[in-house]
C-alpha cells in the first residue's frame, strides 16, 4: 500500500516553513520504513521517534494554516 500527502498552500511564509517541515519528516520516516522492510531490526524503535516527530509538525501546519484562514 502507497499513500502520499500533499499540502498546497498559498498564504504566509510561517505556513509554507511548516509544511516544509512535514515533507522533511514523511521524508525521515518513510527512510525509516525502508530500512525495516529491509530487516535492518533497529529501525523499528528510531521509526516510533520519527514518527511522532511527523504528528507534531502536521499539527504546527494545521493550526498554522487555520489561523491564516482566520486572519484574512
Amino acid at each position: 500500500m502507497h499513500s502520499v500527502r500533499v499540502i498546497v498552500l498559498e498564504g504566509p511564509s510561517q505556513t509554507a516553513v511548516a509544511a516544509q517541515a512535514v515533507l522533511d519528516a514523511s521524508l525521515r520516516a518513510n527512510q525509516c520504513l525502508w530500512r525495516i522492510t529491509r530487516r535492518d531490526g533497529t529501525e523499528h524503535s528510531r521509526f516510533d521517534e520519527v514518527r511522532e516527530s511527523y504528528l507534531q509538525r502536521q499539527e504546527r501546519v494545521v493550526q498554522s494554516a487555520r489561523a491564516a484562514m482566520a486572519a484574512s
